[in-house]
C-alpha cells in the first residue's frame, strides 16, 4: 500500500488515481495526524508526504518517525520553497523530495525506485 498525506483533496485525489491506474493499492490521509496512522501499518510500502498539512506538519512526522525508528521511505513534496531539497534529504526516511506542481512520471518513477518490497504480492500492489 501506499499512503498519500495532503490537505489538497484535489492533489490527493490525482495522485491516487495516478497510482492505482498503475496498480497500487492507495489509502490518502489529509492531515499529519492521519498520515501518521497510516505510515504505521505493516502493509505501508512509502508515504508521500506534503511537508504543509495541518495538526502535525510533514516536518514534525519525519522527526516523531525517526524517533521511533520508523524506517518507511517518504518521498516528500511541497509547493512552497520553504525548504531546500538538501536540507529535507537530511531526514533519514526522506529518500527524494519533489516540488509541486508534480509531475506524475516523476511521481510513479520515485514510488517504483523507492517503495520498500513487501513479502506479499498484495501489499504494496493489486
Amino acid at each position: 500500500m501506499i499512503a498519500i498525506a495532503d490537505d489538497d483533496r484535489e492533489l490527493t485525489h490525482g495522485l491516487s488515481r495516478l497510482l492505482r491506474e498503475a496498480g497500487y493499492d492507495v489509502r490518502t490521509a489529509s492531515d499529519g495526524g492521519q498520515a501518521y496512522a497510516l505510515a504505521g501499518d505493516p502493509k505501508c510500502c512509502a508515504l508521500i508526504l506534503d511537508l504543509h498539512m495541518p495538526n502535525l506538519n510533514g516536518a514534525e512526522l519525519l522527526l516523531l518517525m525517526a524517533h521511533e525508528g520508523n524506517d518507511l521511505p517518504v518521498i516528500a513534496m511541497a509547493g512552497f520553497a520553504d525548504f531546500e531539497p538538501d536540507e529535507i534529504k537530511e531526514f533519514p526516511n526522506v529518500r527524494t523530495y519533489l516540488q509541486k506542481p508534480l509531475a506524475p512520471e516523476a511521481v510513479l518513477e520515485a514510488v517504483r525506485r523507492y517503495a520498500r518490497p513487501k513479502a506479499s504480492a498484495d501489499a504494496c500492489c493489486l
